[in-house]
């Protein structure tokens, strides 16, 4: 039998862990659009740079951005309204792709999340992102340095 002392280090631990790794985001702009005639078609699109993570020796990175637009929208997938959508992408910087991971489409007025699954066949591959005409994501990812 496990003793009561050896369960509350073990909680204290996990808990240490837990709020050691924890950190508040770090959006960085990526892009603005500001239309002073029609407000509603203003967004900022940006990056967070604390979700910036590297693998095999940093071909690949992987970060989470953000559109933040300043009104609601219908969403083409579900017919939610929306106003803020919340990506999460891997970069291999080396071959110059992209794979969307997690698409969210976020009500920030009172409305719920909606996921967009990419686990499908199709979203398995990288794609080419020299083909995209902006990226801006992929290269401050790519170039980014870690703290």
């Amino acid at each position: 039998m496990i003793s009561k002392t050896y369960n509350i280090k073990m909680w204290a631990l996990l808990l240490a862990f837990t709020f050691t790794n924890a950190q508040a985001a770090e959006w960085v702009i990526l892009e603005k659009n500001i239309d002073e005639k029609n407000s509603t078609k203003n967004w900022e699109w940006s990056i967070d740079a604390s979700s910036i993570a590297y693998g095999d020796g940093g071909n690949y990175v992987k970060a989470w951005t953000k559109i933040q637009f300043s009104s609601l929208r219908v969403s083409n997938g579900s017919g939610k309204l929306f106003d803020q959508i919340r990506s999460l992408s891997y970069y291999n910087c080396k071959e110059k792709t992209i794979k969307l991971v997690t698409h969210i489409e976020a009500n920030n007025i009172g409305g719920k999340d909606y996921k967009i699954d990419f686990t499908a066949p199709e979203y398995e591959k990288f794609v080419d992102i020299e083909n995209f005409s902006e990226h801006k994501d992929a290269s401050f990812a790519c170039s980014y340095k870690l703290k």
